[in-house]
């Protein structure tokens, strides 16, 4: 078993919209985290409010931070009990409600029904399974889709329609066939935002709505 370490030192302090403190062991906010909260805001400025939201593989919190401006209430999940902790000190810090629940993607939970999924989840292709908690953040299996499947699965599984889904991923995971499953789960994706990055890599964040 993994060793848990809820050390309270954080490794990174951000403060802007929100005071968040990152502690060792989870994701630290990258472009792709900026990018998801990018599309958040638009639906908040689009005027969208939902009542119950997710955040699969939360990490330090910040999308569920973000989240909580449009849903009544949040659930964040991660399969890293350090980030689920680090989670519940964000949503503290910020004086806000956030359920936090410890389990890989949606799998502890049934017989949902929610109204938007957010996920920035590991996206990158390795062969060697994690053996640490941080080694999760990035693992995405062999071919970069263990993670995104799930996450596409449990979208179309709980999602209420007109629901939508929040979704990033890497160029390095096989974007169009995120778009394939999306389009044959009776999604209609309604933005499609991209960022090139280092090393030939672009990160793409998927907004689409459940019909």
């Amino acid at each position: 078993m993994k060793r848990v370490d809820y050390s309270y030192e954080p490794i990174l302090e951000i403060k802007n919209e929100y005071h968040i403190v990152v502690l060792p062991n989870v994701y630290p906010p990258s472009e792709d985290t900026w990018l998801t909260v990018e599309s958040i805001r638009e639906l908040a400025k689009e005027g969208h409010r939902f009542n119950i939201g997710i955040d699969i593989g939360c990490g330090c919190g910040i999308l569920s931070l973000y989240l909580t401006e449009i849903c009544r209430k949040v659930v964040a999940t991660d399969i890293n009990p350090v980030a689920c902790f680090n989670t519940l000190v964000n949503a503290k810090l910020n004086y806000v409600d956030i359920e936090v629940i410890c389990t890989d993607t949606l799998e502890a939970l049934r017989n949902l029904r929610v109204d938007i999924v957010v996920s920035n989840p590991p996206y990158l292709p390795d062969s060697m399974r994690p053996r640490s908690w941080i080694e999760y953040s990035w693992y995405g299996g062999v071919d970069g889709r263990e993670i995104i499947n799930k996450v596409l699965r449990y979208a179309a599984k709980y999602l209420r329609p007109g629901g939508y889904l929040v979704l990033t991923q890497s160029s390095y995971s096989n974007i169009e066939k995120t778009v394939s499953i999306l389009r044959r789960s009776g999604f209609r994706i309604t933005r499609f935002t991209k960022r090139s990055y280092q090393f030939f890599e672009d990160i793409i964040c998927i907004t689409a709505v459940r019909l």
